[in-house]
C-alpha cells in the first residue's frame, strides 16, 4: 500500500492511497492511526546463548524454544514477549506450560494433561 494524499484543513477527513495491484481507493475517517509494530523482547536469550531462528511472520530473529518454552539452554525457559508476541492469553498459557515444565525438569510432581513434558 502507497500513501497518496490526506485530506485535511486542520483536521483529518480521510484517506486516498494506492494499492500494490495500483488501485486508487478513498476512505473516509476523523483520526489516523500508525502502527509500529511489537517487537519481542529478546535480550535476556541472547544473553544466556540460546539458539534463535529467523521468524518469516514477525520479521524477526526469535529464541528456539519447544511447545512447553524450554530453550537451547538447559535450565532456561521462555514465556511471553520473551518468545514471541501472540498476546496476553498465550503468554499466561506459555507462562503457566513453562513454569510446569521446569518442575518437571527438576524431578517435581506435575498432572499428565497440564504438561507435555511429564
Amino acid at each position: 500500500m502507497e500513501k497518496q494524499e490526506y485530506d485535511t484543513d486542520l483536521r483529518v477527513r480521510g484517506i486516498t492511497w494506492r494499492t500494490a495491484r495500483g488501485q486508487l481507493r478513498h476512505t473516509e475517517g476523523d483520526a489516523v492511526g500508525i502502527g509500529y509494530g511489537l517487537r519481542s523482547e529478546t535480550q535476556l536469550a541472547d544473553l544466556l546463548k540460546c539458539d534463535f531462528a529467523f521468524d518469516a511472520l514477525s520479521r524477526q530473529w526469535l529464541p528456539v524454544t519447544d511447545e512447553d518454552g524450554a530453550t537451547s539452554q538447559k535450565g532456561i525457559y521462555l514465556a511471553g514477549d520473551g518468545a514471541g508476541i501472540r498476546g496476553a492469553d498465550a503468554a499466561e498459557s506459555a507462562g503457566e506450560l513453562a513454569a510446569l515444565r521446569c518442575l518437571a525438569d527438576l524431578g517435581r510432581p506435575v498432572a499428565q494433561k497440564r504438561s507435555s513434558a511429564s
